[in-house]
C-alpha cells in the first residue's frame, strides 16, 4: 500500500507559528408510449439520463503504514504492508445521454486502499464497499521475492443497476494474520448501492459503505521479537471494548440540493475514533482520542464532503466536528494529560507536536515566549477583541507545555517516538498537508484529510534492554478523502404517470384517465414522503376539435367547466404520500381519476392530457443506511407533469336517409276524376271506328 508524503511539521511541541495565531483569532420519470415526462426549466440544467457525474468518499478509522519488523533469532523479518481498520468507500459515475459510462477505471485513495475496483466494469454506475479490518501481509525471504497478500474481515461489497438489499458482513480476524499483527475484534461490513439511470435517488445514497471494528489489538512487539522483555502488551490497541470503543467509518455519494431546483453530487465521509494506544514496550504509552463536549467520553464524529453545484461557482471542501482531541501520556504509572483541545481551536495550521526529549525540551523552552510575541504583537494592532481571543490559544499551548514538562522527567533516557500532528484544514489528495484542496468552479471538489497522523519510530534503550528497531512510517488517525464532480445542474422532477383506459373511442363514449403520484416503478427513487400535493389536469384538443365533457373527478377535485368544450381543468389540493417502513410493502401512491364524456355530435380528433403536480419532500429517511435528509431534501418543492396524447375520437357514423318514391306528372285540364280515362277510351274507340268507316267508302267508290 502507498504511503502519501507529508509536508514538514513546524518545530516545538505544539507551536503555532504566528500567521497560524493570527488566523485563529481572525476566524473565530420516464414516458409511456405517446406520454411525455416534463421538469422545471432551469438555464443549463440537464435531465438525470442526460447528466454526467462522478465521484467517490473513503474513510479509514485507523492505518498504519509499512512496517518493517525484526525477524526472532535471526529468522526472516516479517513484512506488514498495512493495517486498514474499519475502512469504507464508496463510489460512483455516469456518463449520461444513455452511454452507460461507470466505474470501468479502479480509484485508489491516496494510502493506496481501493475504493473502487475497475473490474465492475462501464455497466456498474454504483459501487460500495465496507471492511471491519484489511490488512497487507508479505512474506521476505533471501531466495523469493515479497507476495503481496491482503486479508479482510467482515468485507461487504454491492454494486448497482441491478438493485438489490443492503449487504452485512461480520466476521473476526481472519486466521491467515497472525495473532502478533491484529487479534481480538468483532469486525462488520455493510454496503448498499442505488441506481436508476433514468431517475433521480433522492433523499438516499447513490453508493454507500460502511466498516465498523470492536476490540481490535495491533502489532503485539513481545510476539513479534520473541523478546518477553518488551511484553508490555500490543503496540497499537486501534479500539477499546465495545460501546465508547467501536471505530467507524461511513462514505456516501448523492445528489445535493441546490436550493433552486436543480441538484448536484456531493461525497461524504464520516467516522467516529475509537481510543487508541500506542505501547512502547510497556515503558509508556500514547493515549489518542476524539471525544464529545458532554463528557461522557463517546467518540465525537468527524466528516469530510466534496459538494459541487454543476454551475459556475459553489463547489467546496469542508471538515466538521464539534469534537474535542485528546491527548495523554502514561510513564512509570502515571498518566499525564497532554492535549485537551477542541477541534475548533487547533487553528488552520494544526498542531504539531515532536514525540523525542530533544524535541520537547526545545518545545518547552520556545513555546511560552513565541506565544507571548504574537499576543503582543497583535494587541498593538487590534486591541483588546483579539487579545481576548488570543487567549484561548494561549492557554491551549500553555497546557501543553505544562504538560510536556511534567512529562520528561518520566521518558525513559534516548527515546525517540517520532512526532504527532493534528490537522483540520483538507489537503489535496495526494498532496502534503499544507496543498490547499482542489475546486473548480461548481463542478469539481476533492480533498483528504488526516486528522492524526502520528510518525512512529522507537529507538531506545529500556532496562538495559535495546529495543529492536520499528519503523512504522504513518498511522493515520481519522483519514478522510471525498471527490465530486458534476458537468452540468441536474433537473429532477416529481415522477407522475397518467394512463387512459381506451386508446380510441367513437364520438358519443365516455373514458377515464388514471395519475398516480408518484409513479409506482418510481417508488424506490424517493425516499421521501410528500406533503401539501396539489395536481392540475388540463385536458385540451391535440388534434381536429373534439368536444367533451368532464363528468368527475376522484379525491375532491374540481373541475370546469361543466358543459361540453375543447377544454377542461381539474384541480386537487391538500393530497398526501406517506411511505411504510420496510418490510412492510411500499405505500401505493396517490391514484386520481377524471371521467370524462364525450357528445354524439363531437367531431373527430385526438384529446391531449397534461398533468401537473408539485409536492414538498418531508421525513426524507434512507430505511438501508439510517441517514436522514441526505443531501438537504426536507422542504424542497418537487414539480413535473406528464402530456398524454390519448384518445383519438371518431365522428359518429351518419344516419341513413329515409327511401324516395318516383314523382307524379302534373295532370291538365279540368278538375280530373273517373270519367277522364273512360272518355279518353270512348273517344279513341269513335276515332278507330271513325277511320274504318274512312277506308272503306274509299274502297267502295268507283
Amino acid at each position: 500500500m502507498k504511503v502519501r508524503r507529508r509536508g514538514a511539521g513546524a518545530a516545538g511541541a505544539a507551536v503555532l507559528s504566528s500567521g497560524a495565531l493570527l488566523a485563529l483569532a481572525l476566524t473565530g420519470g420516464s414516458a409511456a408510449a405517446a406520454g411525455t415526462v416534463h421538469a422545471a426549466t432551469v438555464s443549463g440544467a440537464v435531465p438525470f439520463a442526460k447528466a454526467v457525474f462522478s465521484g467517490y468518499g473513503t474513510g479509514t478509522e485507523a492505518h498504519i503504514g509499512a512496517v518493517t519488523l525484526p525477524g526472532t533469532s535471526g529468522g526472516t523479518a516479517t513484512q506488514v504492508a498495512g493495517i486498514d481498520q474499519a475502512f469504507s468507500g464508496a463510489a460512483t459515475k455516469f456518463g449520461g445521454d444513455g452511454a452507460g459510462v461507470g466505474l470501468s477505471t479502479t480509484i485508489d485513495s491516496e494510502l493506496g486502499t481501493v475504493v473502487a475496483p475497475g473490474s465492475l466494469g462501464g455497466g456498474v454506475n454504483a459501487y460500495g464497499n465496507g471492511v471491519g479490518l484489511q490488512v497487507g501481509l508479505g512474506t521476505s525471504s533471501p531466495a523469493t521475492s515479497n507476495t503481496a497478500q491482503v486479508q479482510l474481515a467482515g468485507l461487504a461489497t454491492q454494486q448497482a443497476p441491478p438493485n438489490g438489499a443492503p449487504v452485512v458482513q461480520s466476521a473476526g480476524v481472519p486466521a491467515g494474520v497472525p495473532t502478533a499483527v491484529a487479534s481480538g475484534g468483532v469486525l462488520n461490513g455493510k454496503a448498499t448501492a442505488f441506481f436508476d439511470p433514468t431517475g433521480c435517488p433522492l433523499g438516499q445514497p447513490i453508493s454507500y459503505g460502511l466498516g465498523n471494528a470492536t476490540d481490535l489489538n495491533a502489532l503485539d512487539l513481545g510476539a513479534l521479537t520473541g523478546q518477553s522483555s518488551l511484553s508490555g502488551g500490543p503496540a497499537i490497541q486501534l479500539s477499546g471494548p465495545a460501546g465508547n470503543g467501536t471505530a467507524e467509518s461511513t462514505s456516501y455519494t448523492y445528489l445535493n440540493a441546490n436550493g433552486d431546483g436543480t441538484y448536484a453530487l456531493a461525497s461524504q465521509s464520516t467516522e467516529t475514533i475509537a481510543p487508541v494506544t500506542v505501547n512502547v514496550a510497556g515503558a509508556l504509552q500514547l493515549h489518542l482520542s476524539v471525544v464529545t463536549a458532554d463528557g461522557t467520553g463517546a467518540p465525537a464524529p468527524v466528516t469530510l464532503t466534496s459538494t459541487t453545484t454543476g454551475e459556475a461557482s459553489g463547489a467546496k471542501v469542508a471538515f466538521s466536528s464539534a469534537g474535542i482531541v485528546q491527548v495523554s501520556v502514561t510513564a512509570n504509572g502515571t498518566t499525564t494529560p497532554l492535549v485537551d483541545v477542541p477541534l475548533s481551536d487547533v487553528g488552520p495550521t494544526g498542531l504539531h507536536i515532536p514525540l523525542s526529549v530533544a524535541g520537547l525540551q526545545t518545545a518547552v523552552s520556545t513555546l511560552s515566549s513565541t506565544v507571548s510575541s504574537v499576543v503582543s504583537s497583535v494587541n498593538q494592532q487590534a486591541g483588546q477583541t483579539l487579545t481576548t481571543a488570543l487567549q484561548g490559544v494561549q492557554s491551549v499551548t500553555s497546557q501543553v507545555t505544562g504538560a510536556l514538562g511534567t512529562v520528561l522527567s518520566a521518558l525513559p533516557v534516548d527515546i525517540n517516538l517520532g512526532s504527532l500532528d493534528i490537522d483540520v484544514s483538507p489537503h489535496a489528495i495526494g498532496q502534503a498537508a499544507t496543498t490547499p484542496p482542489t475546486t473548480t468552479g461548481g463542478t469539481s471538489a476533492g480533498g483528504a484529510l488526516d486528522l492524526l497522523h502520528l510518525t512512529v519510530a522507537p529507538q531506545a534503550t529500556i532496562n538495559g534492554t535495546a529495543v529492536p528497531t520499528v519503523t512504522i512510517a504513518d498511522v493515520a488517525l481519522g483519514h478522510l478523502e471525498t471527490m465530486a464532480a458534476t458537468a452540468a445542474p441536474i433537473l429532477c422532477p416529481l415522477p407522475i404517470i397518467k394512463s387512459v383506459d381506451k386508446q380510441s373511442i367513437t364520438a358519443g363514449d365516455s373514458f377515464v384517465y388514471t395519475i398516480q403520484v408518484p409513479d409506482p416503478a418510481k417508488l424506490a427513487d424517493l425516499a421521501c414522503d410528500l406533503s401539501s400535493v396539489t395536481a392540475t389536469d388540463t385536458i385540451t384538443d391535440y388534434q381536429g376539435s373534439p368536444v367533451f365533457q368532464v363528468t368527475g373527478a376522484s379525491n375532491n377535485g374540481t373541475f370546469t367547466p361543466a358543459t361540453a368544450s375543447t377544454n377542461a381543468t381539474v384541480t386537487w389540493t391538500g393530497l398526501s404520500y406517506t411511505r411504510t417502513v420496510p418490510p412492510a410493502a411500499a405505500a401505493p401512491p396517490i391514484t386520481l381519476t377524471v371521467n370524462v364524456s364525450t357528445p354524439a355530435s363531437s367531431p373527430a380528433g385526438v384529446i391531449q392530457d397534461l398533468v401537473s403536480a408539485t409536492g414538498t419532500a418531508a421525513n426524507c429517511k434512507d430505511f438501508a443506511t439510517g441517514l436522514t435528509n441526505l443531501g438537504g431534501i426536507n422542504g424542497a418543492v418537487l414539480a413535473g407533469s406528464y402530456t398524454l396524447q390519448a384518445p383519438s375520437v371518431s365522428a359518429a357514423p351518419t344516419a341513413p336517409a329515409p327511401t324516395s318514391t318516383p314523382p307524379q306528372l302534373p295532370h291538365t285540364g279540368g278538375t280530373g276524376g273517373l270519367w277522364q280515362p273512360l272518355g279518353g277510351l270512348g273517344a279513341l274507340v269513335l276515332g278507330g271506328g271513325a277511320l274504318w268507316a274512312l277506308r272503306r267508302s274509299r274502297r267502295l267508290t268507283p
